[in-house]
């Protein structure tokens, strides 16, 4: 059996690593061979508010993705607490927090929280292997949205719309409107906007993970939280290769750095000309670039871009920090999101992602409220888990449905490279 010091050692180190300490210390307590207890892991667990800033702030990524402090209220994840399993320890526990029948009652009603680490320690003391069970699954959860995480590009870089059903349509949004100049009897125009529609139809997106229970028996906690951080990374790396797909196939125009003269236009010349592309459309101002990591390349090797970040210094060239530019904010996304889309699912593009080819489409600039990612309420980075006792595995998935569509097509412009 491992000493106190030693599981202390182990989990400080969780939470000095990258990925989620509390899946990894909940998972060390629960492993049937572990030579930690349940009880020495409770005794070690850090519930001081200092000592977690501490821990995480010596990671590498400063402790981005892991909550510092997690208020935590059991009966808001869960419909019908009061007749679950795990409702008893959480009224214990709640009523060691609270010291009062209202406090308690407001605690188990989910009207009030507790530290969520002061409360996964009292779980473990009191070891209690339903309530453990459950908070294990949300800290799988979790960790699959950790995973996700880094991976974030069209949540972002799109105009993200929830929506209640599998298929539908949206209203389709107008050029820039003006209204009517009128005197004071004039009637008030409407209908203008027209009734016309952008169908969607949400695919699903998910995958899982299973794992034999003899090698979960042996398996360390790195290991089983690194591969629950795969399967969120690559949900979020498909529902960015859709939205990619859409945006570089069914731009509405096109900019080519090959112009017919002795020199072509340089990347930061041809992402403005995309920009005036779509400003010429009069759906708004473009505010957003995707581009590709070689056309991200040549826009760095211009040296006039030097000249053209804020402070007039090299360092955010030098960083490629330059998070804007031509007043465009700037998203970068790899080759694979775009040319592999076809070899591996459904999708099949039809252009060439890249910037050091003829033909190649290197860049996308758009207006960001033209450009929707579409993604279903209900299943939004869902997970389950799952036992199947024939094979004697244990498993987890996550899935998701989204579509990606344009309101409008012309509110966006690829940028090719030179055909010459």
């Amino acid at each position: 059996m491992n000493t106190q010091h030693e599981v202390e050692r182990l989990l400080k180190q969780y939470w000095r690593e990258d990925g989620n300490p509390r899946l990894k210390g909940l998972f060390l307590a629960g492993m049937s061979n572990s030579e930690a207890t349940s009880q020495q892991v409770a005794e070690a667990w850090p519930t001081a508010p200092d000592e977690r800033d501490r821990l995480l702030s010596a990671r590498d990524d400063g402790g981005m993705g892991v909550p510092r402090s997690q208020q935590y209220r059991p009966g808001s994840h869960h419909t019908d607490f009061e007749s679950r399993p795990e409702s008893g320890v959480a009224r214990t526990l709640a009523r060691d927090e609270f010291g009062d029948k209202e406090g308690m009652k407001r605690f188990l009603a989910g009207d009030a929280s507790m530290d969520k680490d002061t409360y996964i320690k009292r779980a473990l003391l009191q070891n209690a292997p339903t309530e453990l069970d459950t908070l294990f699954r949300e800290e799988l959860e979790t960790t699959f949205i950790m995973g996700a995480q880094p991976r974030k590009i069209f949540r972002d870089a799109a105009n993200v719309r929830t929506v209640s059903r599998q298929k539908g349509d949206l209203p389709r949004e107008s050029d820039e409107p003006y209204a009517n100049v009128g005197g004071y009897q004039d009637e008030i125009g409407t209908g203008e906007q027209g009734f016309d529609t952008v169908p969607y139809d949400l695919k699903k997106i998910s995958l899982g993970f299973e794992i034999p229970d003899e090698l979960q028996a042996q398996s360390e906690p790195d290991a089983y939280e690194s591969l629950a951080r795969g399967v969120g990374a690559a949900v979020e790396n498909t529902l960015n290769r859709i939205c990619l797909v859409e945006l570089v196939d069914n731009a509405g125009e096109t900019v080519d750095a090959d112009v017919g003269g002795t020199e072509d236009l340089s990347a930061v010349q041809a992402l403005n000309a995309g920009s005036t592309a779509v400003d010429l459309n009069d759906y708004g101002e473009a505010d957003t670039a995707v581009v590709h990591p070689e056309f991200e390349q040549a826009i760095f090797d211009d040296t006039n871009v030097v000249y053209a970040n804020r402070s007039g210094e090299t360092q955010p060239v030098q960083d490629r920090q330059m998070g804007s530019i031509m007043g465009m904010d700037r998203y970068k996304s790899s080759s694979g999101s775009y040319n592999n889309a076809a070899e591996t699912k459904t999708l099949d593009p039809d252009g060439t992602w890249g910037y050091d080819g003829a033909d190649e489409i290197g860049a996308v600039t758009y207006v960001q409220e033209h450009f929707n990612l579409i993604l279903w309420n209900q299943f939004d980075m869902e997970m389950r888990t799952y036992e199947d006792p024939i094979r004697d595995l244990e498993g987890a998935n996550i899935r998701t449905w989204c579509d990606a569509e344009f309101g409008q097509t012309g509110a966006a412009s690829t940028i090719t490279h030179s055909t010459s």
